[in-house]
């Protein structure tokens, strides 16, 4: 999932790998849920427009 971040960025990669780790786990989510996005936003502990936000932020099918 990280093997290419750090190569070829300079500074701090603590923000990419965060970003990398969130997307995995709502997509987790998402699939468990069936795309309830209620029920995920729920499970998340985040609101639903936070998790749409999020979706089009990874861009998640």
């Amino acid at each position: 999932m990280i093997s290419g971040i750090g190569r070829n960025q300079k500074g701090n990669i603590h923000p990419l790998i965060i970003q990398e780790l969130e997307k995995s786990l709502i997509e987790i989510v998402l699939e468990e849920t069936d795309h309830n996005l209620l029920l995920a936003s729920r499970i998340l502990g985040i609101g639903r427009s936070t998790l749409y936000r999020k979706i089009n932020k990874f861009n998640i099918q």
